[in-house]
């Protein structure tokens, strides 16, 4: 963690790391020109966080859970809004720009959720920032001190469908579509 604000500043990114109590969500920032920025804790309890963590799939929000009886999925997104929204502040005082990049490490459920795709602004965070996931600081200075490769020339692309979802019933194969989406991707 020491070594961040040199990495951070050298490489240009900017690093967040979040971490989760039973009452709130603590986030430090390092900017890409060094400076530290411990933020106030994000109000979320531990238990918001899990059940938002379950619901990040889009096509689920505002549709019957089947536990507990008549529930429904959050927009995880809404609901964990507060967790990107202060960095419209650091945005506006030109900590961070348009187009800048932010690299995150979370903890407990938070993990569970692509940061780049909570609300921000009158969009989404991804819509002004690039943004990639570490697990955790001492990953990110290991990774940082390996020499810089090349695109690999070739790729292997591995589907695992669960025994359910090649036998589903009512003839819906959209699970293993979205599970080839990205090998198709790739192909193209």
């Amino acid at each position: 963690a020491a070594r961040l604000p040199e990495i951070a500043q050298r490489e240009g990114f900017h690093y967040l790391t979040y971490f989760v109590d039973e009452d709130c969500v603590y986030a430090v920032m390092v900017s890409k020109h060094g400076q530290i920025y411990g933020l106030d804790p994000v109000r979320i309890p531990r238990k918001e966080l899990r059940e938002a963590s379950r619901s990040v799939n889009p096509e689920r929000w505002g549709q019957p859970k089947f536990h507990p009886p008549g529930a429904r999925h959050p927009n995880a997104s809404e609901v964990l809004r507060p967790l990107t929204a202060w960095l419209e502040k650091k945005l506006a005082d030109g900590v961070v720009r348009d187009g800048d990049h932010i690299c995150y490490a979370s903890d407990d459920d938070f993990h569970n959720v692509p940061l780049h795709y909570l609300r921000f602004g009158d969009g989404i965070l991804l819509d002004r920032f690039s943004v990639s996931r570490v697990h955790s600081a001492f990953h990110l200075d290991l990774l940082m001190q390996r020499p810089a490769v090349g695109a690999p020339d070739r790729y292997l692309g591995v589907l695992v469908p669960l025994k359910q979802d090649l036998e589903r019933p009512d003839g819906d194969q959209s699970m293993l579509a979205s599970m080839a989406a990205p090998i198709e991707w790739l192909e193209a």
